[in-house]
């Protein structure tokens, strides 16, 4: 998954051995992705040890867990952990992660392929390779978990409004409206915002009249978004 991205990877089996490859190795590491759930020593101990040593107060540990509970995420915290991400992982979620924390990860390889750019309805692709450091494959990863992901959102959305559960299309807004930035959907994201604000100022009773929107902006993306990984995926003649 993270060949396209020039990011050099290395893998320990345990623990013990990702405390000894961060604190011995000659290599000067960027980020650790440290799975909680390890043989011989677990996330939390690992990260302890690592944090232990002045050098190494300021590196990037992301924690990797399937559970996130709250008590967790406080665990997580209190370790010396910087983030969290949750299994099974998400290439959109991962790849977010290395541009909060990463710099210039796509500099050690260049894509094979040439960048495709299309006008499209409902997607700015331009922003979206942008957000993705210019590499497309992520991009195009990123899309197609918004598919799986969204895709259905606007019957989501509407049942929500429908059944007056408005702490649920809240969420649903702040879910989407990262997202909805990311991949470069200008006009759903502006749409998730209006929305959102509603909910924030208590105008729920205006939520009803979005739900035409909704479901027509909604359709375009999804077009879009559909148009766009089929291009990219056709191979070249």
């Amino acid at each position: 998954v993270l060949k396209p991205s020039g990011i050099n990877i290395n893998i320990a089996n345990n623990g013990r051995e990702a405390v000894d490859m961060v604190l011995k190795s000659k290599e000067e590491f960027d980020l650790v992705l440290m799975d909680i759930n390890m043989p011989v020593m677990d996330g939390y101990a690992a990260t302890q040890m690592i944090r232990s040593k002045k050098a190494f107060d300021t590196l990037p540990i992301v924690a990797f867990t399937a559970l996130a509970l709250d008590s967790e995420k406080q665990k997580i915290f209190l370790s010396g952990m910087n983030a969290f991400l949750t299994k099974p992982l998400k290439i959109g979620e991962l790849y977010t992660v290395f541009k909060l924390f990463v710099t210039n990860i796509s500099e050690g390889k260049k894509v094979q392929r040439s960048i495709i750019v299309e006008q499209t309805d409902a997607l700015d692709i331009q922003a979206g390779i942008r957000y993705s450091d210019n590499n497309q494959a992520f991009y195009v990863e990123i899309l197609k978990e918004f598919m799986d992901a969204y895709g259905q959102s606007s019957e989501l959305f509407t049942k929500l409004v429908r059944e007056h559960r408005y702490e649920q299309v809240k969420m649903l807004c702040l879910d989407m409206k990262g997202l909805t930035g990311a991949i470069g959907a200008t006009d759903m994201h502006k749409l998730i915002n209006e929305i959102h604000q509603q909910i924030v100022y208590n105008k729920q009773e205006l939520l009803p009249n979005y739900i035409g929107t909704y479901q027509k902006e909604s359709q375009k993306l999804n077009n879009s978004i559909k148009h766009y990984t089929a291009l990219v995926n056709t191979p070249s003649a």
